[in-house]
């Protein structure tokens, strides 16, 4: 499915003024270009999903599943990906600046190096 701005904007929930997403399953949907800057993600799927041009600017994916996920040239300025996993997923040209890595599967990723 091609998602919107704003059928992402209905998904989000807003508690104590932080932005939630949860429980949703992303798999093969695409989301490119969207704006998706500050949302703590909980129990949410990204497997195979296209996240080209995606803002992820300080997202909190911490345990998301982005198993060969595309990620090219996605923003990912200070992005918590702790225990993620990225497993094949496509990290060419991405903005990884101050990115959390720690305890994420980084096997077999393409457009990436440490």
């Amino acid at each position: 499915m091609k998602y919107t701005q704003e059928m992402i904007n209905k998904l989000i929930v807003i508690e104590n003024d932080k932005k939630y997403m949860r429980n949703h399953d992303f798999d093969n949907d695409d989301l490119s270009s969207l704006d998706m800057r500050n949302i703590i993600f909980q129990n949410c799927r990204f497997i195979n999903a296209n996240l080209t041009d995606a803002d992820l600017r300080y997202a909190d994916l911490i345990n998301a599943n982005l198993f060969r996920a595309n990620l090219f040239r996605a923003n990912l300025i200070n992005a918590d990906l702790t225990g993620t996993n990225l497993s094949g997923t496509d990290l060419t040209n991405a903005n990884t600046t101050n990115t959390n890595f720690t305890d994420a599967n980084l096997t077999n990723l393409i457009g990436y190096t440490k």
